[in-house]
């Protein structure tokens, strides 16, 4: 099973990752875990400390906190492997009989983790306790990152870009939305796949920002065709206002962004990112003007 566990109110979100205890215990509050003794389903609400605790990396440059306890009057263990998550914990829990131990099993479960990709989301006050943490916690993308909230001023620095963007919508408990998968120009590491800013959480109005790479011969026909818009900043990516239904879309392409990156395979790939906001129809404010005041916010890194 995989789940996010986030932190009891009141608790410091490093204090919550060092303790494998509170993270199971938070888990089984709201997952409930059963044993039997006998013919009697018994709920267990914590197995106190852990038998073993290990921290590792894995190839993606992403430190897990793992942690073993054996079920008392059983022979099965638990097992969890986590990792730091905006006002939580992104964790699998394992529950197998106690003839694995011997099969270097937890070798391959750490092995399987490379193949996780993760969508971070938290509130911008979550992002700030988050990145607090340091490199000791973070993974290697985040490491460098920075998102500050203050005022109506809300600053993001990631690796290829920069903004700083001043609305009075936006609070610290608006909600930011990081997708991170496997990078275009190198062998197991991480990069954006899309940015999503919520001024107010879970609501469909949000900013975005998104790169774009060259379709291979693979690519679906719908993919080859937004690329021919996106290149040329025509259709959905012309900027102008477009209707969706009960929404209204604005996208636009970076232009100075569009480089060529070397994948791992020595293929040359152009890569350039979009921007785009959604608002909902009966938005009160000038949408295009909105939207053109978050596309000046950003500072796309020039390398």
């Amino acid at each position: 099973m995989q789940a996010i566990v986030e932190k009891p109110d009141g608790v410091n979100l490093k204090d919550f990752l060092d303790s494998p205890k509170m993270i199971l215990d938070t888990l089984f509050a709201a997952v409930p875990y059963f044993r039997y003794i006998g013919t009697d389903k018994v709920a267990v609400t914590s197995l106190d400390e852990p038998v073993n605790k290990k921290i590792w990396q894995d190839a993606l440059g992403r430190t897990w906190r793992s942690a073993l306890w054996y079920v008392p009057y059983a022979d099965y263990f638990l097992y969890t492997h986590c990792f730091p998550y905006p006002n939580g914990a992104i964790c699998n829990f394992l529950d197998e009989s106690t003839a694995m131990l011997g099969l270097d099993h937890f070798v391959s479960v750490q092995e399987s983790c490379d193949e996780l990709v993760v969508g971070y989301e938290g509130s911008l006050d979550d992002w700030e306790e988050y990145l607090a943490l340091g490199e000791k916690y973070l993974p290697t993308f985040f490491q460098q990152a920075e998102i500050r909230h203050k005022g109506d001023q809300t600053r993001i620095h990631l690796k290829d870009f920069q903004i700083d963007f001043e609305n009075p919508a936006i609070t610290g408990e608006s909600s930011l939305r990081l997708h991170l998968g496997y990078a275009n120009d190198q062998l197991l590491a991480e990069d954006l796949v899309a940015l999503g800013l919520f001024p107010e959480k879970g609501r469909p109005a949000y900013y975005a920002i998104r790169p774009y790479y060259e379709p291979s011969p693979f690519s679906s026909d719908a993919y080859i065709g937004s690329w021919e818009e996106i290149v040329t900043g025509t259709g959905d990516f012309s900027g102008k206002k477009l209707a969706r239904g009960n929404q209204f879309i604005i996208r636009k392409t970076a232009l100075q962004t569009e480089k060529t990156i070397i994948a791992p395979h020595d293929q040359n790939v152009k890569k350039i990112f979009t921007v785009g906001c959604t608002y909902k129809t009966s938005a009160a404010e000038d949408m295009e003007q909105d939207c053109e005041r978050f596309f000046q916010s950003i500072d796309f890194v020039d390398k």
